[in-house]
């Protein structure tokens, strides 16, 4: 797939070293998740998944993050029967198995989670333990830089990366709940 889209071979070759890289859990299998090339192999890949489902099954309500992909239809037996279909693609022309414990097959009201958001329609929520992560990592990152140990420019690209996360869902309110106080901390104000 590489040589198909990339033809210089000096790129080709760092490619292929990254590849061939052992990875310590599996060492026969995928390429080392921390590389920066990970996602960009993931889309590369699962680029034939996308056309599968949207060409050839005809899916309307498809939305793929990396390896994580959300499906609607208008009711569960189809849902079933398209899981059967992307499952058997993804182990014969992709040798790829689906996370059983990870599928979902329910009604949105309910909420589907997706990439540490609950979506339900017309709303997408922040999952409480994100949340909560989200908020001592912006604690953490404010301390350090109060203490000297991160300079501005980085503390407010973390800020900054940590907001247009937050931006996804309807977050509105927790996002000028979180400079509201951070304003008033960082001014002396009680």
């Amino acid at each position: 797939m590489l040589a198909r889209k990339f033809k210089d071979p000096d790129l080709l070759w760092l490619l292929y070293l990254i590849i061939d890289s052992p990875e310590m859990e599996f060492p026969q299998k995928g390429i080392p998740i921390g590389s920066l090339t990970s996602q960009l192999f993931a889309n590369l890949y699962l680029d034939r998944l996308d056309h599968y489902i949207k060409d050839v099954l005809e899916v309307k309500a498809y939305l793929r993050y990396m390896d994580d992909f959300i499906i609607f239809a208008n009711d569960k037996s189809e849902l079933h029967l398209l899981h059967a279909k992307i499952k058997a693609f993804l182990g014969n022309d992709l040798r790829l198995e689906m996370k059983e414990k990870e599928t979902i097959i329910s009604p949105v009201m309910e909420g589907v989670p997706f990439l540490g958001f609950r979506v339900f329609p017309k709303l997408i929520r922040l999952k409480h333990g994100n949340k909560k992560r989200i908020l001592q990592k912006m604690k953490s990152k404010s301390k350090d830089f109060e203490l000297g140990k991160l300079d501005e420019n980085k503390y407010c690209q973390s800020l900054m990366s940590r907001t247009e996360h937050l931006k996804i869902g309807n977050t509105h309110r927790l996002r000028k709940d979180i400079f509201f106080k951070m304003f008033f901390r960082a001014s002396g104000r009680q």
